[in-house]
C-alpha cells in the first residue's frame, strides 16, 4: 500500500517492521484486549490449542503511519479510510513510532 501525503511524501507499506507504522489501541479497549489474551492463554493451558484460540481474539487496534518527510500522522478510520489527524507545528518528522528496541528483545524461553 502507498499513502500520498499532502506534503508530497509517499508512505510505502509493503513489508513488516516499519519504523513509521504502528498499531494504536484506545485506552477504552486496552484492558479488554489484554483480558482476551489472558483468557486465551488460560484456555490454551487447559485445552492445548493456543493458535485456534488466539485467532478468536478481536483486534481492537487501528493502523497508523507517520510521513517521514513532514511528520504528519495518518490513521485508519472504520478499517479502510485514511484520516490525517495530526501535523506537527514545525513540519518535521518525529519518529514517534520508532521504538525498535522493543522488537529486538529476546523471546522468553520455556523452562
Amino acid at each position: 500500500m502507498k499513502i500520498g501525503c499532502t506534503c508530497g511524501g509517499i508512505i510505502v507499506d509493503q513489508t513488516d517492521s516499519l519504523p513509521n507504522k504502528a498499531y494504536v489501541i484506545s485506552d477504552r479497549d486496552w484492558h479488554a484486549f489484554w483480558d482476551q489474551i489472558e483468557e486465551a492463554m488460560k484456555a490454551s493451558e487447559k485445552h492445548g490449542y493456543s493458535y485456534q484460540l488466539i485467532d478468536q481474539i478481536v483486534d481492537p487496534s487501528q493502523q497508523a503511519w507517520e510521513c517521514q518527510d513532514c511528520g504528519r500522522l495518518f490513521l485508519t478510520k472504520d478499517g479502510s479510510n485514511m484520516t490525517d489527524v495530526f501535523r506537527p507545528d514545525d513540519g518535521q518528522a518525529k519518529k514517534v513510532f520508532d521504538r525498535s528496541g522493543f522488537a529486538t528483545r529476546p523471546t522468553p524461553q520455556e523452562p
